[in-house]
């Protein structure tokens, strides 16, 4: 993650909306300074093109989630 509120999400440079909510695995809100390192994330944008959720995968999604692009399976986008 760059500096708040810009981000990178799949190679591409993203803004969170003002107001954006970011889970942890448990569904804890969270504040961007607690991200120290890359995670992986479902994520939808407000209709401006802004991220205004994001939620950081559990161990069973992210297993979940590299399965479906190991097979090519096209799973559910949150954009």
């Amino acid at each position: 993650m760059g500096v708040f509120p810009e981000a990178r999400i799949d190679g591409r440079e993203v803004r969170f909306a003002p107001g954006a909510r970011i889970l942890n695995e448990s569904n804890f809100l969270i504040t961007p300074a607690s991200l120290r390192e890359a995670v992986m994330v479902r994520y939808r944008f407000d209709p401006l093109g802004l991220v205004i959720e994001a939620w950081i995968l559990n161990s069973a999604e992210r297993d979940s989630a590299l399965r479906a692009a190991r097979t090519g399976a096209a799973g559910p986008r949150n954009e």
